[in-house]
């Protein structure tokens, strides 16, 4: 009889059959054996506390085949050590704590011998850690053939590039390839409080500024989408569990809220950061349409106005983040995280007092749901099937269950069935034909591309990224009075 138990083996062979579609040839007894070695160090503790770090394989002969053209000065790079280290259980455990998977690497590769070298240490790893995680909105190509990673107790995590290959949890594997926020049940669900954003943006800009770029709904919906993401992502890395409830209904029927709390700010948030990008977008465009026609004049008046506006901007992530942070530490405590379509908190603590199971329950097996097995509701535990019990009795609602080991289930109902996805996309996932399209400075962005080579939702950032450079070369600036042609004023 097979069996369904899954090893460091099973990880090899599909980051092994990856590897080689692209044309990389690496042993596959080298791949086994390193993925091995992470699995069994991750069991082990070094000082009490477990073991967490993450390996780059990259040559040390050409440990950066593809530079950028413009290397920027927070891209990573690799120091050699003097002298390099077997890689073995023993070595990782112990060199373990000099690194962390959100900012450095081990590198390593192949030796003479065949077996691996620790042979250097790569820094600057937050960049694509921040990006893969939405923290950022572009990000460097990450160092090496591919990265490897500990992650926690029995579980080690593959990536090649911005593309998951899976992690191995303790006897499975996972691979996180459902997209269920861009379409389907869970989008149908989620639209109203994404719209909300988008029609309190337009209200404000004005729709003539907002339809100016054709690209600012899939723009601001790209970003309430990832600012989820980001909730639930922090709520995973904390390791105790936790439940966000997403609902339209506002009687609270069969919700008992422990701690009520008012907390819209993640709401003001957002729509802060609409407005100010969309207008800074359009005052850069006014000083971009300038230098393209060779203007004599700059306006002082409106090159400030845009510097302002990026001002803002910057304080308005720090805001959006610090917003996330302080709604995912309320996942700690035990019951839900209430929250209304636009992601306005209105407690946490909360306890769903509904007994009705769902008379139907299935696993979805593709973002819109057209492949489903059953599930059998007893297998799963209180926290789940309080959810389930919930977002059955009150359409349109939403829930997220995150559990200690990091697993993550999403649920909504589709007229008789109560619809579960198991593991969905949280972290960036980028096509090759993009991540190929890395600019000049070394940075690849996460929207799609608008065809002239741009991304759609940073076409604007990027041209405001070397306006300040090409302003900075004029040496005629005049000012004219607020409101005057060609200062950007409403």
């Amino acid at each position: 009889m097979a069996s369904d138990v899954q090893r460091p083996n099973d990880l090899s062979q599909r980051l092994d059959g990856v590897l080689r579609r692209e044309g990389h040839d690496v042993r596959g007894e080298i791949l086994e054996s390193l993925l091995e070695t992470l699995y069994f160090a991750s069991l082990r503790t070094e000082e009490g506390e477990s073991i967490r770090c993450q390996v780059a394989y990259m040559d040390p002969a050409n440990p950066d085949p593809s530079p950028p053209k413009r290397v920027v000065k927070d891209r990573w790079q690799v120091t050699p050590l003097a002298s390099s280290i077997t890689l073995n259980v023993a070595s990782v455990v112990k060199l373990a704590k000099a690194t962390d998977p959100r900012t450095s690497s081990f590198a390593v590769y192949e030796d003479a011998n065949g077996g691996v070298q620790i042979w250097g240490l790569v820094d600057q790893g937050n960049q694509y850690h921040d990006f893969v995680n939405f923290d950022s909105g572009s990000g460097p190509l990450p160092p090496g053939l591919f990265l490897a990673s500990i992650d926690g107790p029995g579980q080690i995590t593959v990536r090649r590039r911005f593309m998951p290959i899976g992690t191995l949890r303790i006897d499975r594997i996972l691979v996180e390839t459902v997209d269920v926020f861009h379409t389907g049940p869970v989008r149908d669900a989620l639209r109203p409080g994404i719209d909300m954003n988008i029609s309190r943006a337009r209200e404000v800009v004005g729709q003539e500024v907002f339809d100016y770029h054709g690209h600012w709904e899939l723009s601001l919906t790209q970003t309430w989408i990832a600012t989820l993401c980001r909730l639930l992502l922090r709520a995973r890395h904390y390791g105790h569990g936790g439940a966000l409830l997403i609902t339209p209904d506002d009687t609270e029927i069969g919700l008992n809220i422990k701690y009520r709390l008012d907390y819209p700010r993640l709401i003001a948030a957002l729509d802060t950061r609409a407005k100010t990008v969309i207008r800074r977008v359009a005052t850069e465009g006014e000083i971009h349409d300038l230098l393209e026609d060779d203007a004599d004049e700059m306006p002082m008046g409106l090159y400030l106005k845009a510097v302002v506006e990026r001002s803002d901007e910057d304080d308005n992530r720090s805001e959006l983040d610090g917003a996330i942070w302080f709604i995912s530490l309320l996942t700690r405590v035990d019951g839900l995280v209430l929250m209304t379509p636009d992601l306005a908190v209105r407690g946490f603590g909360v306890e769903i007092t509904l007994s009705d199971p769902p008379a139907t329950i299935s696993r979805a097996l593709d973002a819109e749901a057209a492949s489903t097995t059953n599930l059998v509701y007893t297998q799963y535990g209180t926290r789940h099937r309080s959810m389930m019990r919930y977002c059955w009795a009150i359409p349109g609602s939403v829930g997220f269950v995150v559990s200690q080991d990091g697993d993550v289930r999403v649920m909504t109902r589709r007229t008789d069935e109560l619809l579960v996805w198991e593991n969905p996309l949280l972290q960036m996932q980028i096509d090759r034909s993009l991540e190929d399209a890395e600019d000049t400075n070394g940075d690849t962005s996460e929207d799609a591309d608008d065809g002239e080579g741009n991304s759609v939702a940073t076409a604007g950032w990027r041209q405001g990224r070397s306006f300040s450079e090409r302003v900075s070369s004029r040496r005629n600036f005049r000012d004219r009075p607020l409101g005057a042609k060609g200062t950007g004023s409403p």
